[in-house]
């Protein structure tokens, strides 16, 4: 079976249940849904957490202590940014990454979708996720799980940018095409037409970027601005260009702040990692509202500010 009939196994799920949330979302999709948020879902990291998986071992070890601190510290940003209700799943110390919640669920204001990760050892995060997800959404809108049938591909959240009325995915060591194909077809038939999305590949005969995911080296911040490093600018650019987007432009992360392109934006401001200093300026002078997190534990582990939450308005 090839991959667009696998994706139609997962989007029958779908069928009868998609018009339950259509004039919420209507509604939403006129509102900048892609930054608007009131709930987010996190999990605290446990003492594994030493031992995530990671590119990064010369940033040095993961100490927990100070992990915790930047995860309060993170949730409080959420709330000052104007999240309303986080909503913490349970720790999984068996699991050491599973306080990067986003890699886990993609959620839309027409459904949410619980992923199979690209790394083995991260399949037992989604069970807890569903389950969150399910308690939190409430039946306001359908929730899938990739996991119910392994033939769907892999996908990790940190792949997964939305802009607008569109999501673009990421092909990774992670991200397969075959989940991403899966993903693009549920994003389109759950919203009716509403969003789109447009399959990314970094490494192609024109563009070679070394990344762990698509956000870690791009992230939408809204007012028409695409955080971005210099390396991946000219490789994702035209994909946005490509989905109409003309009017955006891109903001490239200064020399040396590179790990800052995974920056959230929330509501009217931007959580931006600390030490990103002078494109702190430039958010600044771009008329940004910028608050500043310290992600330095999580980083060692390649987490950034996403990674820790998975957004939405409820």
């Amino acid at each position: 079976m090839n991959a667009a009939a696998h994706a139609g196994v997962l989007v029958s799920r779908y069928s009868q249940a998609r018009s339950v949330c259509r004039a919420l979302a209507t509604a939403c999709i006129a509102g900048n849904a892609d930054h608007r948020f009131n709930t987010a879902i996190v999990r605290l990291p446990t003492e594994s957490i030493t031992e995530g998986l990671t590119t990064s071992s010369h940033l040095g070890h993961v100490n927990f202590s100070n992990a915790l601190q930047q995860h309060r510290d993170y949730t409080a940003a959420l709330s000052n940014a104007g999240v309303e209700n986080v909503v913490y799943i349970p720790e999984l110390p068996s699991a050491p990454d599973a306080c990067f919640v986003e890699d886990t669920a993609f959620v839309t204001e027409f459904g949410a979708l619980v992923t199979f990760p690209g790394a083995c050892t991260r399949i037992q995060e989604t069970s807890t996720m569903y389950t969150g997800l399910s308690d939190v959404l409430n039946s306001s809108r359908p929730i899938v799980s990739m996991k119910q049938d392994t033939s769907l591909g892999t996908l990790d959240g940190g792949d997964v940018m939305r802009i607008k009325r569109h999501v673009f995915i990421g092909l990774s060591s992670r991200t397969d095409i075959l989940g991403a194909t899966n993903l693009q077809q549920w994003v389109q038939k759950t919203s009716g037409g509403k969003l789109d999305a447009v399959i990314v590949d970094l490494n192609n005969e024109n563009s070679s970027i070394s990344t762990l995911h698509l956000k870690t080296v791009a992230s939408y911040i809204g007012n028409d601005t695409l955080l971005v490093t210099k390396e991946a600018s000219d490789a994702i650019y035209p994909y946005v260009r490509q989905a109409g987007y003309e009017e955006i432009q891109t903001l490239c992360m200064a020399d040396g702040e590179e790990f800052g392109a995974n920056a959230l934006r929330v509501n009217d401001h931007v959580l931006l990692s600390a030490g990103c200093e002078k494109t702190k300026v430039e958010l600044y002078n771009a008329g940004f509202k910028v608050l500043e997190v310290d992600t330095s534990e999580y980083r060692k582990i390649d987490g950034g500010l996403s990674c820790l939450s998975v957004r939405f308005w409820k």
